[in-house]
């Protein structure tokens, strides 16, 4: 009886003792934890009201009495950064529990201190803590493009769409660098909505311009680029894109409009003589090989008023009066070049002085072809052969000019020029054509002597 009663009373002394203890580690614990909330609520009072010092002081307090709470020791990080104490963050990750939080606070203290490298360490251990974490990816992103780890950048940007498919600093980044590496079509399509949320954007717009180009989206790139002009016309690559996809699409009347508005800021720029002179003469260039010929004209015309002695002008002018079949303006314009050219000793006016014998012997041969009365026809053709002659001293290989020459001749009744000339071509161009049609002009005459 009397070891039971000692077993039961010893019982009972064990059980009071545990429920002793609870009963005091309760309190404690009950007395610490308003404690810690209260230095907390104070800290962020601090925060709030600007004043790091006091809230750095709160939160070192709250977290010597938990050393393990993960909200007071982020909360004490960030004080410490926006009190720029960023020496003092290492420490306090050091002794304190690991979150993402406090890692990208560390990250943005290395990148604050352009420590590129030791903040994408910090960034990395976020995302290894929190991988759907969008803000640390974005982070990490920049730091790595910054760090020119574009490899890793790239892949970062990624993950950054791939959690928000509009953000905006991951499609700038992501296609920048594509971009830069002239990746044009592979970037377009973070350029292209890149470009729908900027669109007041001429950097953002012009590399959308370019894209398209590259891509073939000649439709999709001309309004764009119209836009882009039309706030500022002085954008070079922008116009020249546009005018190539006019070309492309065969916008004719677009491209002489963006032509004669690209001419005439030029010669506003330069009002000399021989600039105004060459922009004229090099828009009729341009004009004549776009088959615009009356515009050519009006420009060459303007182009001899400030060199009226330029042979090559008056050559172009009567090529065009050519092109439109005003044979009378040709034929008194190619005489003035034969005037300039025989007046002017320069030897680079040679090539211009014989075009200009071939064309009007060859304006006059036809005419001959055409005239009724056979007198005028026979004086015709003489006059025709006189200047394919003068041609032909000046460029003696020329097949069809000594092909015309014989005929020319043979229709003036002059048999012994014709067979002449009609030689001359067999001799000089054997096998073309021109020899073919000189030995049957030949065979016509009759026997040779």
């Amino acid at each position: 009886m009397n070891n039971r009663h000692i077993t039961k009373d010893s019982t009972v002394n064990t059980f009071l003792k545990t429920v002793l203890t609870l009963v005091v580690l309760s309190v404690l614990f009950s007395a610490l934890l308003p404690a810690q909330e209260k230095e907390i609520t104070e800290g962020k009072t601090a925060m709030a009201n600007g004043d790091f010092i006091r809230a750095i002081d709160r939160f070192r307090e709250a977290v010597k009495k938990d050393r393990m709470n993960i909200e007071s020791n982020e909360l004490l990080v960030q004080a410490l950064f926006q009190a720029d104490s960023l020496d003092a963050i290492p420490m306090v990750i050091a002794l304190g529990p690991q979150s993402a939080k406090i890692h990208i606070i560390q990250g943005d203290a290395w990148m604050k201190q352009k420590l590129t490298q030791p903040a994408i360490n910090e960034y990395m251990k976020a995302v290894a803590i929190d991988s759907q974490n969008l803000d640390v990816w974005v982070k990490l992103s920049a730091a790595q493009y910054k760090a020119r780890q574009y490899n890793d950048a790239a892949k970062s940007f990624q993950t950054v769409l791939k959690l928000d498919p509009s953000n905006m600093s991951a499609l700038r980044g992501l296609g920048n660098m594509l971009y830069r590496s002239r990746q044009y079509v592979v970037a377009l399509p973070y350029i292209e909505k890149l470009a729908k949320q900027m669109p007041d954007s001429v950097d953002v717009q012009t590399k959308y311009v370019v894209c398209l180009s590259e891509a073939g989206r000649d439709s999709d790139l001309i309004p764009i680029a119209e836009k882009l002009l039309a706030k500022d016309a002085s954008l070079a690559q922008i116009q020249e894109i546009r005018d190539k996809a006019y070309a492309k699409l065969k916008m004719n009347d677009k491209i002489i409009d963006s032509y004669k508005n690209q001419f005439e800021m030029k010669i506003a720029c330069d009002t000399s003589a021989g600039y105004q002179f060459a922009s004229h003469l090099n828009a009729a260039m341009s004009l004549m090989q776009m088959k615009k010929f009356k515009d050519a004209i009006d420009h060459i015309k303007k182009a001899t008023g400030y060199r009226a002695e330029n042979v090559q002008a008056w050559t172009l002018l009567a090529e065009c009066y050519g092109q439109l079949d005003q044979i009378d303006e040709e034929i008194t314009t190619y005489k003035k070049v034969i005037d300039l050219a025989t007046t002017a000793d320069d030897p680079k006016n040679e090539s211009f002085l014989q075009e200009a014998y071939r064309m009007i012997g060859v304006r006059t041969l036809i005419r001959a072809t055409k005239e009724p009365d056979k007198e005028k026809a026979k004086q015709l053709y003489a006059e025709a052969a006189k200047w394919l002659v003068k041609a032909l001293a000046l460029k003696s290989n020329d097949c069809e000019a000594l092909l015309w020459a014989g005929q020319a001749y043979q229709n003036s009744n002059d048999k012994d020029n014709a067979i002449k000339y009609y030689k001359r071509t067999i001799a000089t161009c054997p096998g073309t054509k021109q020899a073919g049609d000189a030995q049957r002009g030949l065979d016509t005459l009759g026997p040779v002597k």
